[in-house]
């Protein structure tokens, strides 16, 4: 059977996009397990439109860390079927879209035969059909590409099930299905799925059991138990779009009651205004309950359940519920086969609170009696911290911790003391480079025995200062630091070298930690580490870099070392050196696989470590982020900016809706959890912030960032003189989609971890979608310099006056 083919993280993929039309998301998890089984090389995708299949194709890329080339090839015009369509569907795929996947997916804007000379013949692992459904259009596309298919190639033909408004797909498909092996899905308008390919390789060996079990007595259960994982993603969206709409319409009759019974008088006109207020609930009640009485209401009530689970329970039980039934699931098919436990499915959910009290409850007995033969699946090698592992066997080597300092404060003592308690070295050097304290960390350092060298705050760059720390260390390994990071444990160095010991035989020479974030850090901080450290392979299991080609996103999710943590021989470290006043760690680990050394990224030795910025610093750390990236890696694809004005006037804007909004933001409790108010909230947002705002003030609450966005309104704008352009007001509706479309990332880590909102998580959203603005508006900045540095006129003096505002001091 397909154990351990099936039950994976791949198939219970949770998309984090899906709009309307949706009658392809039933077939997301399937997609999702294909593209994680058969690992396609390349991956092309014949008729998009609004990308909810395309863009669940591009996650399960990322989510499973495949090398796959991905392609959407589409007109964005409409046809027959379709329907026509305006510009507003390719611009917010587009904004969506690039942020994210740029780096590996490319949208092809041509018809599919326009696009055939673009692609070698037997090169595409998977083709994905899904444009013009006659019997005649799909025919052609399928011959005319079928050369382009590899050896091992699967192709997907959409709406099979379809018998009307002249449908034809379903007609080819019969006449394809005595040449070769397939299957086919019914729901969701029907999915044929054809391996044309002749050898379809090692690597998709569970692929060829499918195929075996399909045919076999097992395939009603198979396409049932798809099915039901397409229900549950499709019936997901549609209760959330629900429940955005409920949301969004009862926010806007509170706010006609306040504004009409204020406005107008006479008791009459109070009833009638009433009335028509009970109607329109009405109205949302029946739609609710219309809802709430189908079957796929019932079907998925436990797992609208789980949902709720995070919010009523502590993050870690809820972690520990999820783990355990992930695990036992497997445990009971590998009892019963797949056919029973989807046989069984029913009396699971029916008895799911039951299952949910004794999986959270961590007795292994209980739980042994209630799933037989469980044994908990490892599916990397785990390695423990020394101090949990007991291997503290001390080694023969001395190291040095090098830290540029600054005002290091009043935790500064505790990171020392930390430091000096290390165990299981010879020697712990501590090399402090400091460049203008004035609040005692140079006398702190050197009462606590710490070499130190001491530069002016001109000299300061973080590679010249962690240079001249390593030209001063006598230690046999360096391990850079920065001067707010806390190691974990006494054996927290030990844990870093004894790895790079263990492994130095596959020619690994350097290693970095992963954080956990301090319990003050910010929401945006906590986003951004579990995405970061999500992308680096590195979340949850110790994980290994080395070179896969020059690719930036290989290059960067293989090459990088952390500067928080960054241990690395002393004499290896004196060849290389650190180079660049930015991103000198990422450069360093690059390099280093370019040479054919190998790096590690440790999740089981950690450091605390986390920030709570403001809002400001972000435009200023996004900025510069950009630009690195652009400049270091000549394949970096980002979106570019063709009216720089409105680009402008599309932050200014933002920052003014943005204002009045956190005006009459109420930092009380809320009813609903956090993840629901914000959607609904991006989903008002959409409409009401794509109209001009009704002033141009910035009041967001960080004075650096408020005083930066007048300026740039003052100086660069001027609409009274010369009002934007269609071109210009395009331009700025594409920044707003840019920031909805990372408040909507960020949303998606929310909804995994906050539940039931209180007056301290509504402080602290607040807090987050500030921030969220100001990293797009520094990401919008930092595209515009790359675009006009070697422009000429008013536009050249223009980015480089932003560029010396923005890159000072970080």
């Amino acid at each position: 059977m397909l154990l351990n083919s099936l039950i994976n993280d791949a198939l219970l993929i949770q998309p984090k996009r899906v709009v309307r039309p949706d009658a392809w998301t039933g077939h997301i998890p399937f997609l999702s397990w294909l593209m994680a089984t058969l690992k396609p090389g390349v991956f092309v995708e014949l008729g998009t439109h609004t990308g909810n299949s395309y863009l669940a194709a591009c996650q399960a890329v990322m989510e499973n860390r495949l090398d796959t080339r991905c392609h959407a090839v589409d007109t964005w015009q409409g046809d027959e079927h379709a329907g026509q369509y305006d510009e507003s569907v390719f611009e917010t795929l587009v904004h969506y879209h690039e942020p994210l996947y740029h780096g590996f997916s490319k949208l092809m804007r041509m018809t599919f035969d326009e696009a055939l000379p673009h692609f070698k013949d037997h090169s595409v692992d998977l083709l994905h059909i899904d444009g013009l459904h006659t019997y005649e259009a799909v025919r052609h596309d399928f011959e005319t590409w079928l050369p382009k298919v590899s050896e091992r190639g699967v192709i997907l033909f959409h709406d099979t099930a379809v018998r009307e408004r002249g449908f034809g797909v379903w007609q080819l498909w019969e006449e394809l299905q005595p040449h070769y092996s397939h299957i086919t899905f019914e729901h969701s308008n029907g999915l044929g799925v054809l391996f044309v390919g002749q050898d379809l390789g090692s690597r998709a060996a569970p692929i060829q059991e499918l195929l075996l079990e399909w045919n076999a007595e097992n395939g009603p259960a198979l396409k049932g138990l798809f099915a039901y994982l397409g229900e549950r993603v499709t019936q997901q969206h549609q209760i959330s779009e629900l429940r955005a709409e409920v949301t969004l319409r009862d926010r806007l009759l509170a706010e006609n009651i306040a504004s009409r019974l204020e406005a107008e008088t006479g008791q009459r006109q109070a009833v009638a205004e009433k009335q028509q207020i009970v109607h329109l609930l009405e109205g949302a009640r029946e739609e609710l309950a219309n809802v709430y009485s189908s079957n796929s209401w019932r079907l998925t009530r436990p797992l609208r359940g789980i949902r709720r689970l995070p919010g009523q329970l502590p993050v870690k039980r809820a972690a520990l519920i999820l783990r355990n039934a992930i695990s036992r699931a497997r445990t009971e098919i590998q009892r019963h086969g797949l056919a029973g436990f989807v046989t069984r499915l029913p009396y699971y959910l029916k008895h799911y609170r039951t299952y949910f009290a004794l999986l959270g409850g961590g007795s292994h007995k209980i739980l042994g009696g209630m799933f037989a033969g469980a044994v908990v699946s490892v599916p990397k090698e785990v390695r423990f911290h020394p101090e949990l592992a007991g291997s503290t066997e001390p080694v023969d080597y001395s190291v040095s911790v090098v830290i540029p300092t600054l005002n290091a404060g009043l935790e500064f003592n505790w990171l020392l003391r930390k430091l000096k308690g290390q165990r299981g070295l010879r020697e712990l050097e501590i090399v402090i480079v400091d460049s203008g304290s004035r609040d005692g960390t140079v006398e702190l350092a050197r009462s606590a025995g710490c070499t130190v060298v001491e530069i002016a705050p001109q000299e300061f760059s973080h590679s010249h200062a962690r240079n001249l720390g390593a030209d001063a260390a006598r230690g046999d390994y360096l391990l850079f630091m920065v001067q707010d990071a806390y190691p974990i444990g006494e054996y927290w160095a030990y844990g870093m070298l004894r790895y790079v010991l263990d492994h130095a035989a596959t020619n690994l020479v350097a290693a970095s930690c992963a954080e956990y974030s301090r319990s003050d850090s910010d929401m945006m901080y906590d986003s951004m580490i579990h995405t970061h450290y999500r992308f680096l392979g590195c979340l949850d299991y110790d994980r290994i870099g080395e070179y896969h080609g020059d690719d930036h996103l290989l290059l960067r999710s293989y090459g990088q070392l952390s500067d928080v943590s960054c241990l690395i021989g002393r004499e290896l470290f004196a060849r290389y050196r650190y180079r660049g006043d930015y991103a000198e760690d990422l450069d360093l680990g690059v390099r280093l696989i370019k040479d054919g050394y190998r790096v590690a990224l440790l999740a089981s030795v950690k450091t605390v470590h986390s920030h709570n910025r403001p809002a400001y610093y972000y435009i200023k750390r996004s900025f510069v982020d950009v630009i690195f990236l652009v400049r270091m890696f000549d394949d970096f694809a980002y979106p570019h900016i063709e009216a720089p004005r409105g680009l402008l006037a599309g932050i200014v804007d933002t920052a003014a809706h943005l204002s009045d909004f956190f005006a009459r933001y109420n930092e009380s409790a809320s009813g609903l959890s956090l993840h629901d108010e914000l959607q609904a909230t991006i989903h008002d947002w959409r409409h009401r912030f794509a109209e001009p705002p009704s002033s141009e003030v910035s009041q967001l609450g960080d004075t650096q960032l408020d005083d930066y966005i007048h300026s740039l309104s003052t100086r660069y704008l001027d609409r009274d003189k010369a009002p934007l352009t269609s071109r210009e007001q395009r331009e700025s509706g594409r920044f707003l989609d840019a920031f909805l479309a990372r408040l909507e990332h960020f949303n998606g880590f929310a909804g995994e971890v906050y539940g039931a909102q209180d007056t301290m998580l509504r402080h602290a959203l607040r807090e987050a979608v500030r921030k969220t603005f100001a990293a797009t508006a520094g990401a919008g900045l930092g595209y515009l310099f790359m675009d006009y540095a070697h422009a000429t006129g008013p536009e050249k003096a223009m980015v480089d006056t932003i560029m010396a505002e923005l890159k000072a001091g970080i």
